[in-house]
C-alpha cells in the first residue's frame, strides 16, 4: 500500500467506507434465500463482491453467474470460483440490454456498483431488460448510493467516485418501463451508512 493508502486508512474513521460494506451485504442475504428457499439460480450483473461463498461452494445455487466488461474482476471471479460452477461473462451491461448476450432466465439478478453511473433513461432500460429475465416470482435486486451519505467526501476524494445518486423516488422511477401488473411487490429501502 502506497503512503497516501496508509495514511487515508490510518486516518479515515470509516476505513472502508461503512457504505460500500452495505451495498455488499444485501444481495448477499438475497441469494443466500433464494438458494434455501429452491436451490435457485442467480446472476451478478456488476461487482462480484461478498456473494454467500458457502452456498456457491456447496453448490446450493444451481447457477451462478458472473457478468461484468473488467475481464480482470472476472479472472479472480473464474479462479476462486470456477471450480464451483460459477460461469464467468465478460460483457458489458449494453449487450444484455441490446440482447448480443443471452443467459436465460433467473430466480435472483443483482446488481452492485453499477447503477451508480448510469444515467435515468440507461438506467430504465436495464432494469426493464433484467426485469424480463426474471424466472416467475423471481427477485431483481438493484443497489445505488443515495444523496448525502456521509462517506460521500472520501469516496470522491480518495477513490474518485463520481457517482449518480439517487433518492427513493428516483429508485421507483427506473422501474418505469415495466408495465405495473407485472411487478408483484416492489420494496426500496436505504442500509445505514
Amino acid at each position: 500500500m502506497d503512503v497516501a493508502g496508509r495514511l487515508t486508512r490510518r486516518f479515515s474513521p470509516t476505513y472502508p467506507t461503512p457504505s460500500t460494506r452495505e451495498v455488499s451485504d444485501t444481495p448477499c442475504r438475497c441469494a443466500s434465500r433464494t438458494a434455501s428457499a429452491h436451490n435457485g439460480s442467480g446472476i451478478a450483473v456488476r461487482r462480484w463482491g461478498r456473494v454467500p461463498r458457502h452456498r456457491v461452494r456447496r453448490r446450493r445455487i444451481a447457477r451462478f453467474v458472473a457478468l461484468d466488461a473488467d475481464t480482470e474482476s472476472l479472472k479472480e471471479v473464474d479462479r476462486a470460483y470456477g471450480p464451483y460452477g460459477v460461469e464467468t461473462v465478460a460483457a458489458p451491461f449494453s449487450a444484455l440490454i441490446t440482447n448480443r448476450v443471452q443467459l436465460g432466465e433467473f430466480d435472483l439478478i443483482y446488481s452492485t456498483g453499477l447503477f451508480d453511473y448510469l444515467s435515468n433513461n440507461t438506467g430504465r432500460r436495464l432494469v426493464s431488460t433484467l426485469f424480463g429475465m426474471l424466472k416467475p416470482g423471481g427477485q431483481l435486486v438493484v443497489a445505488n448510493f443515495m444523496p448525502g451519505i456521509r462517506d460521500v467526501g472520501y469516496m470522491e476524494a480518495f477513490m474518485d467516485w463520481k457517482l449518480v445518486y439517487r433518492t427513493r423516488h428516483s429508485m421507483v422511477d427506473l422501474t418505469m418501463e415495466i408495465e405495473e401488473s407485472e411487478i408483484h411487490d416492489m420494496t426500496v429501502f436505504a442500509e445505514e451508512s
